[in-house]
C-alpha cells in the first residue's frame, strides 16, 4: 500500500480511481473529491469533517474511527468497507449505499457499521444492507 496525501485527493478528477493507498490519520477537513473511486484504501482515523465526497465509490476501504461530521456524501457507496466507530453525525447521507453491493460475493466481504454514530445524519433514500 502506498502513502497518499491531501493533494492526491484534491487533484483527483471525477471517475478517477485511487487504489491501494493509505491516508490513515491525515487531516482531510473540507476536501472536495466528488465522484472519485477508491479501492482498497485506508482512511483509519482520518478527519473528513465538512468534506464533499458526493458520488464517491469506496470498495474494500477501511474507515475505522474516521470523522465525517458535517460532510456531504450524497449518492456515495461503501461496498465491503469497515466503518467501525465512524462518526457520521450531521452528515448528508442522502442516497448513500452501504453494504456488499458490487463486491462479488456479498457473504465474504460485508460492510461493518458497528459503533458508528449516525445522530442527525440525513439518511433519506439511503440503502443499508448486507452488514455484519
Amino acid at each position: 500500500m502506498t502513502l497518499g496525501d491531501r493533494a492526491l485527493i484534491v487533484n483527483a478528477r471525477r471517475y478517477q480511481s485511487i487504489r491501494d493507498t493509505s491516508f490513515a490519520g491525515q487531516d482531510l477537513i473540507s476536501v472536495n473529491a466528488s465522484g472519485v473511486w477508491f479501492s482498497n484504501c485506508s482512511f483509519i482515523g482520518v478527519d473528513l469533517r465538512l468534506a464533499t465526497l458526493e458520488g464517491c465509490r469506496f470498495v474494500f476501504c477501511d474507515f475505522d474511527h474516521a470523522d465525517f461530521r458535517g460532510s456531504s456524501l450524497r449518492g456515495a457507496s461503501f461496498a465491503g468497507c469497515s466503518l467501525r466507530e465512524t462518526d457520521f453525525r450531521d452528515a448528508d447521507l442522502t442516497g448513500v449505499q452501504i453494504g456488499a453491493k458490487g463486491v462479488g460475493d456479498p457473504n465474504q466481504r460485508r460492510s461493518d457499521l458497528r459503533g458508528a454514530k449516525l445522530a442527525r445524519a440525513n439518511l433519506t433514500n439511503a440503502e443499508i444492507d448486507a452488514l455484519r
